[in-house]
């Protein structure tokens, strides 16, 4: 199979790059008035402007080539449908199945993968409605008021933004905290404003081997168990992990894994 670099449409794109380089962008919207309307586009709410960038019709053309000879379009298909296309891991990629129509079917190891997303949705969403509505008794004998969430990158953007975003429509007032680093000044603040009783612990790796959020999770841990107890420790931490084997031996109920 020929690499990127050795493709027609490649070298195309390396003469017009060299062709591009004593060009300035305000002769590119000069030379052409409907530069804006060629390279920009809309896709419901998605608006995209890549008129600022130094792209011609040319350049457009091998570009989508290159897409064409790299056989893009058919990866994406195999992505979408559940075929292994991870060939390091041999296993598929299915962040877009997440992503999807609930009711599609993605097929991956003879079986269809959306049954285990709707159930794992479905989990979810009781354990959030639980917390929400303060039916917290399996988790605390006390009414559970603060939510502490342990990652970092992807495992804490997504969700601070979401939470940022979502903010007035807080109207159980959760208090929703993320630690994100190694701090330990930031941790010892918010472990002195918390009550052990009344806090989760929620633990995002995929892995469950990230050193940033393994480190803070032991401290949480620790913080719990002296004021709580190994055994109510394991009722009020969360781990949201594709390990569930390491986040069981860290101490994590079976029932709390997802």
């Amino acid at each position: 199979m020929d690499i990127l670099i050795d493709k027609p449409a490649w070298k195309n794109l390396k003469l017009h790059r060299d062709s591009l380089t004593q060009s300035h962008m305000r002769d590119l919207f000069a030379a052409d008035k409907k530069r804006f309307e060629k390279f920009s586009t809309r896709f419901e709410t998605l608006f995209i402007d890549y008129s600022k960038n130094l792209i011609t019709t040319e350049i457009l053309a091998s570009l989508l080539e290159l897409a064409k000879q790299c056989d893009v379009h058919e990866f994406l298909q195999d992505m979408i449908s559940g075929r292994k296309i991870n060939f390091t891991e041999d296993r598929a990629v299915l962040h877009t199945a997440l992503r999807s129509n609930i009711n599609a079917t993605v097929f991956t190891d003879k079986s269809n993968f959306q049954i285990k997303i709707k159930a794992e949705l479905s989990r979810i969403q009781l354990f959030s409605e639980k917390i929400r509505n303060g039916d917290t008794a399996e988790f605390s004998n006390k009414r559970i008021t603060d939510v502490v969430c342990l990652g970092i990158g992807g495992s804490h953007l997504g969700p601070e933004l979401v939470v940022h975003a979502l903010r007035s429509f807080n109207k159980k007032r959760l208090n929703l905290h993320f630690i994100a680093n190694l701090d330990g000044l930031e941790v010892q603040e918010k472990l002195a404003s918390l009550k052990p009783e009344k806090t989760l612990v929620i633990i995002i790796s995929k892995s469950f081997k990230t050193t940033e959020t393994l480190s803070n999770a032991r401290l949480f841990d620790e913080w719990l168990n002296i004021s709580l107890g190994v055994k109510q420790t394991k009722k009020q931490l969360i781990a949201i992990t594709a390990n569930k084997k390491s986040a069981i031996e860290f101490g994590v109920s079976t029932k709390n894994i997802f």
